[in-house]
C-alpha cells in the first residue's frame, strides 16, 4: 500500500485519518493504563532514574524513600487578553511535511488547514497585539505563564521588525528576537519571543511567580507585527498548549476556552 503525502492527499483521505488519529488518542491511553496494570499485578518492577537510585549498601535504605511527585505546569494567558486582537491565534504546524518554513500549508491542534489557523513549520502560539506599533509604544506588558526560575534573557535587539513586500524587514538591523525563557518544577519551558527592546526586567537565576511581568511586547527578529510567541518545549521537544487530535487530549492551559478563544487569565 503507498503512502500520500497530506497536501496530495483527497478530502476524503484526509477525514480518514483524522478519524483514525482521534481514535488513536482515545485508546493509546486506555492502552497505557491496562500495560501498566498487569506489570503491577506480575511483580515486575520499574527501574529509577539514576539520580533517585540508592546504593544497596548505603544507610538510606533504613529509613522510607520519600518520593515527591511533581505536579503539571498549567499555564495562564500570558498577558492580558484586552490587548490582543480578537479571535487571531495562529498555532503549532503539525503536519509532518516541511515546506520550506515559507509557505502557509500546515495543520493545527484540531485538524484545521493552513494559514490563519497555523503556518508551516511554526513552532509556538502567536498572540497579536490590537493596535499594532501604537499598543506596542504604549506598552503592553508580558507576564510569566507559571510559577518558574529564568534561565535564558536576551534583550536590546530592534524591535520594530515588520512585513514589507512579502518579506520580514529589521530596516537593516540583525533579525534577532528579544526573549525570556522559564523552566518550570516538572521539566517544561516556557518562550516567549519578540519582546520589545530594553523591556526585560528579569534576569537568569530569577524566580518568578506566575504572572510576573518580565517584559513588553514587542517585533523583534523574525516577526511582521508585534505580537508574542509563546513557545513550549518538554525534553527538547516542541509541545503544543492546546488540546486537539492533532497535539494531545490534554491541554496545558489552567482554562482553555474554545480554539477560537484565549485561555484564561488565572494562575493554577
Amino acid at each position: 500500500m503507498g503512502y500520500v503525502r497530506w497536501k496530495d492527499a483527497t478530502p476524503l483521505q484526509k477525514a480518514n485519518a483524522m478519524v483514525h488519529l482521534q481514535l488513536l488518542n482515545i485508546f493509546l491511553p486506555l492502552v497505557i493504563v491496562i500495560l501498566a496494570i498487569v506489570l503491577l499485578l506480575s511483580g515486575c518492577g520499574v527501574d529509577l532514574p539514576i539520580n533517585q537510585q540508592l546504593d544497596a549498601s548505603s544507610s538510606d535504605l533504613e529509613e522510607p524513600l520519600d518520593l515527591q511527585l511533581i505536579e503539571m505546569t498549567l499555564l495562564r494567558l500570558p498577558l492580558g487578553h484586552e490587548h490582543l486582537l480578537e479571535g487571531w491565534i495562529v498555532g503549532v504546524d503539525h503536519d509532518p511535511v516541511d515546506h520550506g518554513g515559507l509557505g502557509m500549508e500546515c495543520v493545527n491542534h484540531d485538524g484545521y488547514l493552513n494559514f490563519p489557523y497555523c503556518y508551516d513549520e511554526h513552532r509556538g502560539t502567536d498572540f497579536a497585539l490590537a493596535g499594532g506599533f501604537l499598543a506596542m509604544d504604549e506598552g503592553v506588558g508580558v507576564l510569566a505563564a507559571a510559577d518558574g526560575t529564568v534561565i535564558r534573557v536576551v534583550d536590546g535587539n530592534y524591535d520594530r521588525c515588520r512585513l514589507d513586500w512579502f518579506e520580514v524587514t529589521c530596516d537593516g538591523h540583525p533579525m534577532e528576537a528579544n526573549e525570556v525563557v522559564i523552566q518550570h518544577p516538572d521539566g517544561l519551558m516556557t518562550i516567549y519571543k519578540h519582546l520589545r527592546k530594553d523591556s526585560v526586567v528579569v534576569e537568569p537565576g530569577d524566580e518568578v511567580a506566575c504572572g510576573a511581568l518580565i517584559g513588553m511586547v514587542g517585533s523583534s527578529g523574525n516577526s511582521v507585527m508585534p505580537h508574542l510567541h509563546l513557545e513550549l518545549r518538554m525534553r527538547g521537544e516542541v509541545v503544543d498548549p492546546y488540546s486537539g487530535f492533532m497535539s494531545q487530549p490534554w491541554s496545558w492551559w489552567v482554562t482553555e476556552e474554545s480554539w477560537t478563544g484565549f485561555p484564561g487569565e488565572q494562575c493554577r
